[in-house]
């Protein structure tokens, strides 16, 4: 089976007579466009990168499946839903220039909002999250080791572990970290003794922690 292009227009879902499957193993597949009112539920089985010619109007619903996904070109009004849940592989998934929601799984994946206020959840592992534009929100800093890099716009960052990031991590842009009643060290409290770099400071409060 080979899904080259598939117009999904408002109000039909592609679960039920449609397949749901993108990149089935030994095939190839296209780009997607659905309308307003539509929605795409699909599970990859290969990495997927997005052209100019996906668009999202409606509800876009990924499952990475331990592959990579970028959707830095995807057009439409819509951000799209990327989960690797329950995947142990590393993965790397890049959103699209509007409100996505990324979610890592259980290995060491790199989250990329891109444009747009974003929302990242990078889950069990030593996760990467960078934010270059826009007010995002990591969920669960700290949890396994992560690292935050912050080319530009707002992060909102809660805690969910200890968090003693070294050197890989930095601020350029405006960053707050919500403690949650846990510990962060900004100036080399890791093994290595390195503190995080940039050149904007950050904002820690515990305040509903």
């Amino acid at each position: 089976m080979s899904i080259e292009s598939i117009g999904i227009k408002g109000g039909v879902n592609l679960v039920g007579g449609v397949p749901t499957t993108m990149g089935d193993p030994g095939t190839s597949f296209g780009q997607y466009t659905i309308g307003a009112g539509g929605t795409l539920t699909a599970t990859l089985y290969e990495d997927w990168t997005a052209t100019a010619a996906t668009s999202n109007n409606g509800t876009a619903k990924l499952v990475a499946n331990g592959h990579t996904v970028d959707l830095t070109l995807a057009q439409g009004s819509h951000g799209w839903t990327v989960s690797n849940q329950g995947n142990r592989s590393d993965v790397t998934i890049t959103g699209s220039a509007q409100n996505d929601t990324l979610i890592g799984g259980a290995g060491r994946d790199s989250l990329n909002g891109g444009a747009g206020d974003d929302t990242l959840t990078g889950g069990d592992g030593a996760d990467s999250f960078d934010c270059n534009s826009g007010y995002d929100t990591i969920t669960d800093l700290g949890k396994g080791g992560d690292a935050l890099h912050v080319s530009g716009g707002h992060v909102k960052a809660f805690l969910a572990a200890d968090w003693n990031p070294d050197s890989e991590s930095n601020s350029d842009g405006e960053v707050m970290l919500i403690a949650n009643n846990h510990n962060v060290n900004l100036s080399g409290g890791n093994i290595y003794g390195e503190a995080v770099e940039g050149t904007a400071g950050w904002t820690i409060t515990n305040a509903g922690g």
